[in-house]
Parts: C-alpha cells; sequence; structure tokens
C-alpha cells in the first residue's frame, strides 16, 4: 500500500481515510458483481484488514467514522463490528463454496 494517496487524491483503503461503511457495502456489491470488480476490490481490502486487525480480534480505529462512533484505543466496537462483517462476506455471501458446489 502507498504511504500517502494517489495522484488525484482520496484513497478508500489508506486508513485514517478509510470510510469503514463504504468497505462492507463496497464489498457486498463487489462481491456480487463479481469478475474484475471483485478480484480487483478484494485483492486491495483484504490485506489492509488483515494487517490493522490486532492479535486479539479487535481493529484499531482507522477509519473516517470510527472517532465519530466513539471508538478509541480501549473501545473497538464499530472497527470490529465493521471489520468483522467484512471479513465474514465469504462464509454470508458465498454459502455454495462451503458446500463444494
Amino acid at each position: 500500500m502507498p504511504a500517502s494517496p494517489p495522484a488525484g487524491g482520496f484513497s478508500l483503503m489508506l486508513p485514517g481515510q478509510a470510510n469503514s461503511y463504504c468497505w462492507n457495502y463496497g464489498s457486498i456489491y463487489c462481491a456480487l458483481k463479481g469478475g474484475e470488480a471483485w478480484r480487483r476490490w478484494n485483492a486491495r481490502l483484504r490485506p489492509v484488514l488483515t494487517a490493522a486487525q490486532a492479535n486479539g480480534g479487535s481493529f484499531p480505529p482507522i477509519a473516517v467514522y470510527a472517532g465519530e462512533s466513539g471508538d478509541n484505543r480501549r473501545d473497538r466496537c464499530y472497527m470490529l463490528t465493521i471489520c468483522g462483517l467484512r471479513l465474514e462476506l465469504y462464509y454470508r455471501y458465498f454459502p455454495p463454496l462451503l458446500l463444494g458446489h
């Protein structure tokens, strides 16, 4: 991941600029659309989330709405919920994959 936004500005994938609400719903949209949209979205976001996840499973307040929701170093409920939903996407929307179909 680049340390600063790409030329042209804002990046949805950079910690501190991220919109975790958009991560969740953008992931659902791209997953249901499939194809190149899903591959590109998933390839960019999955490493951001897995790198940000703490050993205990929580996520630090890395997104713009985390502070507005009250997340801080001790209470990480918003980020855990949104990022957890995103990481569960494979199981919530792709059950045939789990059944081997």
